[in-house]
């Protein structure tokens, strides 16, 4: 639920089937959460019922859009739940929680090609004066590519694209930062973190094959022109 939204009270708990419908997740598939530990249980009203609140709808549609968007499997969303619900991660610590489940970096064979890639992000870092010494799991992912297209033979790619890459991602990351700055309660600055970070990658990810769509559609109308 965004800052400044209504929220129930405790005399204002819902049944699971108005929780369901509230939050558009079945019933089946709520329980089963439950079960694994996703959800928060509801408050007892008695020995076979249960009352549920906002925090409980919010929880199931970040759920819902961490599955839905994100694309992480329940396991995956578990770490991050079990992040969001620890009060002793700060929000920094948080955030490397929430960026690990994005990247699972392949084992490389070739250690010059490896040395070689990592001297170039390395380069890359210092060029914008960028912490050296903190080496994300997402470090290990842009090493592996940028190994994997030398390999398949598009090795120019890291020196012409890699700058413009981390320019873009250091403009997006600082409107992240920037809007989970404005949010007070921690709730809602724990769940920011999680959503801005994993949907954040799917929007960018969407953004950027828009842009290849509509650029390539320019070129090819430019070189149709001039070949006309």
């Amino acid at each position: 639920m965004a800052a400044g939204e209504e929220r129930e009270t405790v005399d204002e708990r819902m049944r699971m089937a108005e929780l369901s419908k509230r939050s558009g997740v079945s019933v089946p598939t709520i329980k089963y959460y439950l079960r694994e530990g996703l959800l928060m249980p509801g408050e007892l009203s008695s020995p076979n019922q249960a009352g549920y609140g906002a925090e409980h709808v919010r929880r199931l549609r970040m759920i819902r859009a961490l599955i839905e968007v994100g694309g992480l499997s329940v396991a995956a969303i578990g770490d991050v739940l079990s992040a969001v619900d620890g009060p002793e991660l700060s929000r920094f610590e948080l955030l490397g929680v929430v960026t690990g489940t994005l990247d699972n970096p392949q084992p490389l064979n070739d250690d010059s090609e490896v040395a070689r890639a990592r001297a170039e992000v390395d380069a890359a870092f210092r060029r914008r004066g960028w912490d050296l010494e903190f080496r994300a799991s997402a470090i290990d992912t842009l090493v592996g590519v940028l190994v994997r297209m030398s390999q398949l033979g598009y090795g120019s790619w890291a020196s012409e694209a890699l700058d413009t890459y981390l320019d873009a991602a250091e403009r997006v990351a600082e409107i992240d930062v920037e809007h989970s700055l404005r949010i007070s309660e921690r709730a809602e600055v724990v769940d920011g973190a999680a959503l801005m970070t994993i949907l954040g990658e799917a929007a960018l990810g969407a953004a950027r094959r828009i842009a290849h769509i509509q650029v390539s559609a320019r070129k090819l109308g430019q070189l149709d022109e001039r070949e006309a």
